[in-house]
């Protein structure tokens, strides 16, 4: 029998020991890293689709501004697509765009274009999502005005006055429906509120002076104390 030394006992040990893996990872774990990668590089592509999709869906976003310069060059239909964009993501995402002003640019373009019923039904919508949004009143206000229903429309003038009462918009708008509807007196005295609210505002000086004319002219001088009517025709409001 072969001696056995203690080189060959080494050597043999090397052998054997040399057949395992002593350094990196086993299959199993080499295994396990690899579907691990796959897995992360798959939500990392994931994360860079939605960053994509909601970039690009911001980026195409009609702004408010961009909305309201077509409203004021009259592209109404323009503008009214542009909402339409907005709910759309809006209804998508639940982020960025208000509902309510969407209801409320709505009515006010179809009141520009005299679809009046159209602008109430929008305005509806836009007072049951902002209740306390005094332009959404004023506007639904004119809308019915047009449409004849008086009692409505000076509801929501009332409304609009008392819900941003230190604007002096609210009152001449009403003024202007006081003259509409010959109530005189009431009209000048909108229109008076206004001006003491904005006192560099030629034009509602004016649109006192044509209500203060009219009421000279119908003969109910005595409806408005504070006011003088002389026989030059000249008019004076204390």
């Amino acid at each position: 029998m072969p001696e056995v030394t203690e080189q060959s006992e080494q050597s043999a040990g090397n052998i054997h020991i040399a057949s395992e893996p002593t350094t990196g990872p086993s299959r199993q774990r080499r295994r396990w890293l690899r579907r691990s990668a796959y897995v992360a590089a798959g939500i990392t592509l994931l994360i860079a689709a939605c960053a994509v999709y909601v970039w690009r869906s911001i980026e195409v976003l009609p702004s408010p501004e961009a909305i309201a310069k077509d409203i004021d060059a009259g592209r109404y239909e323009s503008a009214l697509k542009s909402l339409d964009q907005a709910e759309r993501f809006y209804q998508k995402t639940g982020v960025l765009v208000d509902p309510a002003w969407i209801w409320g640019e709505r009515g006010y373009i179809y009141s520009r274009q005299d679809r009046y019923r159209d602008a109430v039904a929008a305005l509806d919508m836009a007072i049951s999502l902002e209740p306390d949004a005094a332009t959404y009143y004023q506007t639904r206000g004119i809308a019915h005005e047009e449409l004849g229903d008086m009692a409505r429309a000076e509801s929501d003038f009332d409304q609009a006055v008392a819900l941003d009462p230190e604007n002096p918009v609210r009152y001449r708008e009403r003024g202007y429906f006081y003259q509409n509807v010959n109530r005189l007196a009431d009209a000048v005295s909108d229109f008076s509120t206004a001006i003491r609210l904005s006192p560099q505002d030629g034009a509602l000086f004016l649109a006192r002076a044509e209500a203060l004319i009219e009421l000279r002219d119908s003969g109910k001088c005595d409806a408005l104390p504070g006011v003088e009517f002389y026989e030059d025709d000249s008019i004076t409001v204390r």
